[in-house]
């Protein structure tokens, strides 16, 4: 080997050096960030060819630089955080339930029904008392309120969750329009035989945080560039992105264009609909079409039977004047947002039925009618503008004291509120109901009708209604209100195959608190499994691609002597060639 060929065999030495306490640097100053994989200078012993002796060293030259991790691990760290991503989802939706219903508290459902039920003790104990019953409707307003108040906020958490889908598909669009910019870098660099660590370094991190939000397959090709498809279809491929987009399920929406609408997701080229398995998209899918509608229904079922069963007793009790029929919820309101007080009550605190005597009957036809249900008016002797007529229990027509069999036992009187109905009979609108207010006038008390409208005046009618039986027993009786308190303790929700309730009011309701506390208990138990899982992945993964500062220090001093001992070479073939020189 000549003294030139050991100088450029110094060089090498140098330039390997330069190369390989450069990338040592590199891996100390990014030991903290995340995601950078360490990096490895892989040199080789080079040589060249020579007739007398062989191959000859040549010095050193640096094969490649390469990074050191684990695919494998990283296909597992995204699998798992497509689970881990679902699971925060749910647990946020969990979570904001919890706080909404806020049990136990002094201002949760809960609370405002057993006050409820205080004030219909309270007023069984003062039936004649005006506080008393001003105190049971403030009550009684209050907690409907808080039913009304519980299902907005639901409502509102799961039209949110509608917006939280939007949002986490544009951070999709941009995670995959990043992912497919950096599928070129890689690719120009590597189709040059080298490797692009750095952009990998970057790629993965963002297929990571992808995971996260949905699940996704992936392979690599041999120029290094990923492709990705979500639920069969492709999102980022070599040539382009594909984005999704989100679209109005037209199936959730109300023929009246209210109440929820529902939101899908689809490939925005093709309109092919995506139905994830993993992530924060399915996540907050099944924290809107499941849980909370799951939770929805039960405060409603809650809503629905306390309505039923208080209207069934009021109804039956009379209030301070002695009438009865009265509804104490309005009984429409059968839901916990539109649950609400009867309008005969909240505008007169003194038709509450507090007292209790007989019972209701139906009226009865003289069997001419179907059923033998209803009084008959027949066309002409209804006619606008003559008196009101008397109702009749059981002669299937309007009372008349003129006529045989008419007396004052046959008289209709204390007609049940809401139970008049006034049905067209034969010709071309048979079966048409009329509209109380509208078309006719009930007395209730009195038990008598008046028509409002003069078309009706050539139609047939029948009319059905239900009446009290018995006599009202005074302001000073408190029987339906004991009633009505008593409902506290009553078997009324939970029916059974056989039809049999088992749950007390507040018995169904904490059930449903602890459903809730045990939905997100199972959901807080697979987050801890999934944030463990990823961790000893990462810890596995770090033993490979993390950086050791130790081991850098160690490779930068080792780098440093290697460069002193080339540069060494240069001064020794330096002072030979001067003793050659000065021959």
């Amino acid at each position: 080997m000549s003294l030139f060929s050991a100088m450029n065999v110094a060089n090498k030495g140098l330039h390997a050096s330069q190369i390989a306490m450069g990338v040592a640097g590199q891996n100390i100053t990014n030991a903290d960030v995340k995601g950078y994989s360490r990096k490895r200078v892989n040199l080789a012993a080079d040589y060249q060819k020579s007739e007398r002796f062989g191959q000859i060293g040549f010095g050193v030259q640096v094969v490649n630089i390469s990074r050191l991790r684990n695919e494998y691990i990283d296909s597992q760290i995204r699998r798992q955080s497509h689970e881990f991503g679902k699971s925060v989802a749910i647990d946020y939706a969990l979570e904001s339930m919890e706080n909404i219903l806020l049990e136990p508290s002094d201002t949760g459902v809960l609370e405002y029904m057993n006050k409820f039920f205080d004030s219909w003790e309270n007023l069984a104990n003062n039936p004649e008392d005006l506080a008393a019953r001003t105190m049971m409707m403030t009550n009684t307003n209050i907690l409907t309120s808080a039913f009304r108040n519980a299902a907005l906020e639901l409502e509102t958490l799961k039209n949110t969750r509608n917006q939280e889908i939007v949002a986490l598909v544009d951070k999709v669009n941009t995670l995959a329009a990043d992912i497919f910019n950096l599928n070129g870098e890689i690719s120009i660099v590597e189709l040059g035989g080298n490797f692009a660590n750095d952009s990998k370094d970057r790629r993965d991190q963002l297929m990571r945080e992808l995971s996260e939000l949905i699940d996704f397959e992936s392979f690599t090709s041999p120029d290094g560039q990923v492709t990705i498809t979500v639920d069969g279809n492709i999102l980022v491929s070599q040539v382009s992105v594909n984005k999704i987009e989100v679209y109005e399920d037209k199936a959730t929406r109300t023929t009246d264009n209210s109440g929820f609408h529902q939101y899908g997701i689809r490939m925005s080229k093709g309109k092919n609909p995506i139905n994830p398995k993993g992530g924060q998209i399915k996540g907050n899918m099944v924290a809107r079409d499941e849980m909370i509608p799951k939770y929805e229904a039960h405060l409603d079922e809650l809503a629905k039977a306390l309505v039923t069963k208080v209207n069934e007793i009021h109804r039956t009790g009379y209030n301070i004047r002695g009438f009865t029929g009265f509804d104490f919820f309005d009984p429409t309101g059968l839901s916990a947002k539109t649950m609400k007080i009867s309008p005969s009550i909240s505008t007169d605190v003194n038709n509450i039925a507090v007292s209790r005597g007989g019972s209701f009957q139906n009226c009865t036809s003289n069997g001419t009618l179907p059923n033998d249900r209803g009084l008959s008016l027949p066309a002409g002797s209804h006619n606008y503008g003559i008196d009101a007529l008397q109702l009749s229990t059981n002669l299937g027509v309007v009372w008349n004291e003129s006529l045989p069999g008419h007396n004052a036992s046959n008289k209709a009187t204390n007609i049940a509120h809401g139970s008049v109905t006034v049905m067209i009979q034969g010709g071309p609108q048979n079966g048409m109901f009329l509209l109380e207010g509208t078309d006719f006038h009930i007395d209730y008390s009195a038990g008598t009708i008046q028509m409002l409208n003069s078309i009706f005046d050539a139609e047939n009618l029948i009319v059905d209604f239900k009446y009290s039986v018995g006599s009202f027993p005074g302001i000073g009786n408190n029987e339906n209100a004991i009633l009505l308190g008593q409902l506290r303790k009553e078997l009324t929700m939970n029916e059974s195959a056989l039809g049999t309730p088992s749950s007390t009011f507040d018995q169904y309701y904490s059930s449903m608190i602890a459903d809730l506390g045990l939905d997100r208990t199972k959901t807080l138990a697979d987050i801890r499994t999934r944030e463990y899982l990823i961790e000893e992945y990462d810890t596995q993964q770090d033993s490979m691609a993390g950086v050791s500062l130790d081991e850098e220090m160690a490779d930068l001093i080792k780098y440093q002597y290697t460069y002193q001992a080339a540069a060494r070479i240069f001064t020794t073939v330096q002072a030979m060639l001067d003793v050659l020189l000065n021959i």
